[in-house]
């Protein structure tokens, strides 16, 4: 899968201009106290900002398990992921936010690779 850190280049955008990225959010139990969100959101735009991507949507499943849900199987992402031409990658504040299951980062990459989207994680 082709996986982006924070210190690398970015991918090249088709349209020769800056990369677009989807901003995607993940937390299993959702509280009326929980700050996560907030700090899921800044680690990613710091991450796009040293990438130079820019971020065009967010995908936010809040209370939803990355243990027993799959990406493509979540409400806010699983739409996202079926039109990858709208962006040129996914960025998520830690690989932990994405998966929690060695079967749906398998997914996850086989799809990945296929449509040659990067994945970068903010840690």
């Amino acid at each position: 899968m082709p996986k982006s850190s924070c210190s690398q280049a970015p991918p090249t955008s088709p349209s020769g201009g800056q990369p677009r990225a989807l901003a995607a959010l993940r937390l299993s139990n959702l509280t009326s106290v929980t700050t996560s969100p907030a700090r899921q959101r800044a680690t990613i735009q710091l991450c796009a900002e040293r990438l130079d991507f820019a971020l065009i949507g967010e995908a936010a499943d809040l209370g939803v398990s990355a243990r027993q849900t799959s990406p493509f199987e979540r409400p806010s992402l699983s739409s996202w992921l079926r039109r990858p031409q709208e962006y040129s990658a996914v960025v998520w504040s830690h690989v932990d936010r994405a998966v929690r299951s060695v079967a749906h980062m398998d997914e996850l990459s086989a799809t990945a690779r296929r449509r040659t989207r990067p994945v970068a994680d903010g840690a």
